[in-house]
């Protein structure tokens, strides 16, 4: 079993749970995490969107939208909104 790092453990059971709150969903989604992820523009999850030149404003966007509305499969994310976070891969 493998444990997190001290930030990453604030990440999942403060930022997350708190984006979980704001959404007003009753589970915590990968789109929590996600969100948290972004908004705290640190650690190695950011340097990574970074590095594969993830436009992070945008992919913040499509992030809070899909958490805003329940959803069953990614497949219900708008296209245009996940698509246009990613140039040049």
């Amino acid at each position: 079993m493998f444990q997190l790092s001290p930030r990453a453990k604030h990440l999942v059971t403060v930022l997350a749970k708190k984006e979980q709150q704001q959404s007003g969903s009753p589970v915590l989604l990968p789109e929590h995490v996600l969100i948290a992820l972004v908004k705290s523009a640190d650690g190695l999850g950011y340097d990574v969107l970074r590095n594969l030149n993830v436009n992070v404003l945008t992919f913040q966007v499509a992030l809070e939208q899909s958490s805003m509305t329940p959803s069953d499969s990614v497949s219900d994310i708008p296209d245009t909104s996940l698509s246009t976070c990613l140039t040049g891969l």
